[in-house]
C-alpha cells in the first residue's frame, strides 16, 4: 500500500470496523437481532447463534489485516462529498459480503475441514441475508426508493458473482469440460464484480447527478475489467505457489482447467486433456515455455489500466482520483493476501 493510500486508510480504519460491527457484532444480543432481523416469537437462542454463526464470522474477520473493500467504498463516497457517518452500515457491507464469498470459496477449494463445511456454508449464505436485512432495516439514511434501487442492483451484482463461482466449481469438478479462453474471461468478469461494482452502485444512487446511462455503462465495464484483473492475478499466484510446493494438481488452488495461465498454455501449445497425466515438473515446464506467465502479467496490466480509465469518469478531486487508482493497484497486488 503506497503512502497516500496508507495515510487515508489509517484515518478511516476504525470507522470501517465500526461499520462492519453494525452488520455483524462481536456478540449477538436480543436487541440487535430484533432490530436487524425482526422480532422472533420465542426467545433467541443466543449461545447457539454465537457459537455457530457469529464466532465463525469473527474468526474470518480477525484474519483480515486490512479492510480492503470498506476502504474502496470510503474513497468513492468521501471523494464525492458524501458523509461516511450518514451511511455507516453500508461502508462495511462489501467487507461482509466478501467474507461470505471467501467462506464459500474455501469450501470449493477444500480449504475448510470436513467437519466445518456445513457450518461455514450456512454462515456464508446467512451473511448475504444479514446484509440485506441491514439495508432494509430503519438504520440507514436512505429513502424507500433508494433502498429498493440499491437492493435491486446489488442483488443482481451478487447473483452474477455467485453464478461465476458456480462456473468455477463446475469446471473444477468436470475435467472433461474445459472452457475456451473467451468463456473463462466472461467468468472472470463476473466472479469479483462486487469489489468495485458495489461502491459504484452506492455512489450512483446517492449522487443522482452522475447517474446517467453513459457513465453507468462505462463504470459497469470498469468493474468487469477490474474483476478480470483480480482473477488473472489470483490464477497467476496459484500457479507460482503450486510450482514451488509439494502439491499435486488436484490438491490446492491451482487447477489445469480453471486457471487462465494453464488454459492459455494448453491452447498455445495445442495440448489436450492428456496434460493432466504428465508429471508436475513437465506441466510446469510446458506452461513456462508457452509464455503464459508473461502474457498473463500483460493482460493483468491491460485490464487494470482499462478499469482505471473507466473510473476516471467519476466526478471528484484529483486527490480522490489518485487515491482510487492507488486503491485499484493495491487490490490487485494484494490478491490472496488477508
Amino acid at each position: 500500500m503506497d503512502p497516500i493510500l496508507s495515510e487515508y486508510y489509517d484515518k478511516r480504519r476504525d470507522l470501517i470496523y465500526e461499520s462492519i460491527r453494525t452488520i455483524t457484532p462481536l456478540r449477538c444480543s436480543d436487541e440487535y437481532l430484533n432490530k436487524v432481523v425482526g422480532h422472533f416469537g420465542p426467545r433467541w437462542d443466543l449461545p447457539t447463534l454465537q457459537k455457530f454463526f457469529f464466532d465463525p464470522v469473527n474468526t474470518y474477520l480477525h484474519q483480515l489485516k486490512v479492510y480492503k473493500y470498506g476502504l474502496g467504498v470510503s474513497i468513492l463516497l468521501e471523494g464525492s462529498g458524501i458523509s461516511l457517518e450518514s451511511y455507516l452500515p453500508l461502508i462495511g457491507q462489501s467487507e461482509v459480503l466478501n467474507i461470505s464469498k471467501q467462506m464459500l470459496l474455501d469450501i470449493t477449494q477444500s480449504q475448510t475441514p470436513n467437519r466445518d463445511v456445513q457450518i461455514i456454508g450456512n454462515v456464508g449464505v446467512g451473511l448475504l441475508t444479514f446484509s440485506t436485512h441491514v439495508l432494509t432495516a430503519d438504520i440507514i439514511a436512505l429513502d424507500e426508493g433508494q433502498k429498493f434501487e440499491f437492493l435491486s442492483k446489488n442483488t443482481s451484482t451478487a447473483f452474477q458473482s455467485f453464478f461465476g463461482n458456480g462456473l468455477r466449481l463446475y469446471w473444477r469438478e468436470q475435467y472433461l469440460v474445459k472452457p475456451e479462453i473467451h468463456q473463462y474471461l466472461q467468468f472472470a468478469a463476473l466472479v469479483n464484480l462486487p469489489v468495485l461494482h458495489f461502491p459504484i452502485n452506492l455512489l450512483l444512487i446517492l449522487k443522482q447527478t452522475i447517474s446517467q446511462v453513459g457513465i453507468n455503462n462505462i463504470l459497469q465495464r470498469a468493474a468487469e475489467d477490474f474483476s478480470v484483473a483480480i482473477q488473472l492475478q489470483s490464477d497467476l499466484n496459484a500457479f507460482l505457489a503450486w510450482e514451488k510446493s509439494d502439491e499435486r494438481i488436484s490438491d490446492g488452488k491451482f487447477h489445469l482447467v480453471c486457471n487462465y495461465v494453464s488454459l492459455f498454455a494448453q491452447k498455445k501449445l495445442n495440448k489436450g486433456d492428456h496434460i493432466s497425466n504428465m508429471s508436475k515438473e513437465l506441466i510446469a515446464e510446458l506452461i513456462r515455455s508457452s509464455g503464459a506467465i508473461e502474457f498473463t502479467r500483460d493482460q493483468i496490466s491491460n485490464y487494470l489500466a482499462k478499469a482505471k480509465k473507466g473510473v476516471s469518469g467519476i466526478p471528484g478531486t484529483s486527490h480522490m482520483e489518485k487515491l482510487l487508482h492507488s486503491y485499484l493497484d493495491y487490490i490487485v497486488e494484494s490478491v490472496d493476501k488477508k
